[in-house]
């Protein structure tokens, strides 16, 4: 699969920057944006043109569908993908639509994968079911990287499943469903925010009536605020940017562009 294989490439080229040279050392990459979320590489050293051949390849390893990019920290790479398996025996069949935006079911699991840094062995693997209600012919496998804190990993499925597990064995932690949790309905495209580690709490775009935003505690799972309301959730990431000596949560959702305070959930202002 075209995507797997540049999923792949990805998490390679990775781990072949942070070895090329052997005067430097890489910064861990355990979060969206890279370690302060800013997309600033600080490292010294940095390659600055590859070789006409390309990078050496030191390990590959194989994944599947997936749109997320990999997470690197403490010697490890976790990567989330997903597997296709077969419609089961009975399942009902799709409707014969053209409409490119008709939702069709695929079957499947979703997985977080943690490959060893320096040769590429599969350390560990956590997965669980999940049945995609995507638009027609739109390729599958989770849209949000995985955001690494200390000895904890943080997934979001495209489907809503917002899994903790740790990082050290995969073991999971605690785990909520969106659909259940807030009765919601899977965006057209799933769910790909990049949750937030911020203090005791992990932030998250979750959607519905006064849960579009939501502070889980990152370690329990609790439920610690919930804020604003939206119709669809959209498809960008929680920041948060320091504006006049203040701490500002921004969220760009379907509807709004709104500014919080991450933590206590209150709304500074929003504009439509």
């Amino acid at each position: 699969m075209r995507t797997a294989r540049l999923l792949c490439g990805i998490a390679l080229l990775i781990c072949v920057a942070n070895l090329t040279t052997s005067s430097a050392v890489g910064d861990d990459w355990p979060t969206w944006l890279g370690p302060r979320m800013d997309s600033i590489w600080r490292e010294s050293g940095i390659v600055e043109r590859f070789p006409e051949s390309g990078p050496k390849v030191r390990w590959r390893a194989p994944v599947a569908g997936g749109f997320a990019g990999p997470a690197v920290a403490a010697g490890r790479v976790f990567v989330a993908d997903r597997v296709e398996s077969p419609k089961p025996v009975g399942a009902p069949a799709e409707p014969a639509n053209p409409d490119p935006w008709t939702r069709v079911t695929s079957y499947g699991t979703e997985r977080l994968l943690c490959f060893r840094e320096s040769d590429g062995q599969q350390l560990w693997k956590y997965e669980y079911p999940c049945v995609y209600t995507n638009a027609k012919n739109y390729a599958i496998g989770p849209r949000s990287m995985p955001q690494v804190d200390g000895d904890r990993v943080y997934m979001l499925g495209a489907e809503g499943d917002l899994s903790c597990v740790e990082a050290s064995s995969g073991k999971l932690i605690w785990h909520t469903d969106y659909k259940k949790e807030f009765g919601l309905k899977t965006p057209i495209w799933g769910w790909s925010c990049h949750p937030l580690v911020d203090g005791d709490r992990l932030i998250t775009i979750a959607g519905g009536k006064g849960n579009a935003v939501v502070a889980y505690n990152k370690m329990t799972g609790e439920r610690i605020w919930s804020a604003l309301s939206c119709k669809e959730p959209g498809y960008s990431s929680p920041i948060i940017y320091k504006v006049g000596g203040k701490r500002l949560l921004l969220v760009w959702l379907g509807e709004t562009f709104s500014a919080l305070n991450p933590e206590t959930g209150d709304v500074y202002w929003s504009i439509p």
